[in-house]
């Protein structure tokens, strides 16, 4: 990708209940730029087709990468759903709520 606030990217498939897979993106922002998701997705939409742009947007500091140098998008598939479950975990856990008052 070559946006200007973007130092690396990299796409991967999650899940998703009605299309059974979709696109999540992991980004890392060059040293001292600010870039938010609106800012990726509104530049996603000025180069990729609609079905392209990634549904959700996770910014990183690292993104894994095997011996090779290869980038390892299974490993981070995984790291960004325990990100995102110890996030709302740690909402809810704030609110001072239990999982019971939250259904």
């Amino acid at each position: 990708m070559d946006h200007p606030l973007i130092e690396q990217a990299v796409c991967f498939g999650f899940k998703d209940k009605m299309l059974g897979e979709d696109i999540a993106a992991a980004i890392i922002v060059k040293e001292g730029k600010n870039c938010s998701e609106s800012d990726v997705k509104n530049y996603a939409e000025e180069k990729l087709a609609k079905f392209k742009i990634p549904k959700k947007i996770f910014f990183v500091n690292e993104i894994p990468k095997g011996a090779t140098g290869k980038l390892k998008t299974s490993n981070l598939m995984l790291q960004m759903i325990q990100k995102h479950l110890m996030f709302k975990i740690i909402f809810f856990y704030q609110l001072k709520l239990t999982p019971f008052q939250i259904l």
